[in-house]
């Protein structure tokens, strides 16, 4: 919930401006244990026009009110390419013993460590209940 405020004010404000809010703020209480109040209070006075609802982001228990959209494309893409091995597995093991091979599936020796992880989350995923053939 914490990110998903940030994140959120800071698109109110913008990249630069919420950067630079951010770097000021961290000087002024670097060396303080520092409460959501005053965060608040110190980003209101940086941002007054801002409108906020602080009381529901802050004391609603829960899920913030809105989610922060990301692009998703590469975990989708790496998400879809555990599917298509996951079918690919089930079609051999399907077969009569005929083994063949598909050269649609792209390699992922230059994906970032994130990228794999959430190719082999979803395999596992897959795989939870139905074993995967290794060949």
């Amino acid at each position: 919930k914490g990110f998903a405020l940030l994140y959120t004010l800071e698109q109110k404000v913008g990249a630069t401006e919420f950067q630079n809010f951010f770097r000021t703020y961290l000087q002024k209480y670097q060396s303080e244990t520092v409460t959501s109040e005053k965060f608040r209070e110190f980003f209101t006075t940086q941002f007054p026009s801002v409108q906020f609802d602080w009381d529901t982001w802050l004391y609603k228990p829960g899920m913030p009110p809105t989610k922060p959209k990301f692009d998703t494309t590469m975990a989708e893409e790496s998400q879809n390419l555990a599917e298509a091995w996951y079918r690919f597995d089930q079609t051999q093991k399907n077969n009569s013993g005929e083994t063949t091979t598909n050269d649609n599936f792209e390699s992922i020796t230059d994906w970032s460590s994130n990228r794999i992880i959430c190719f082999l989350d979803t395999l596992l995923v897959l795989t939870t209940t139905n074993s995967l053939e290794l060949s």
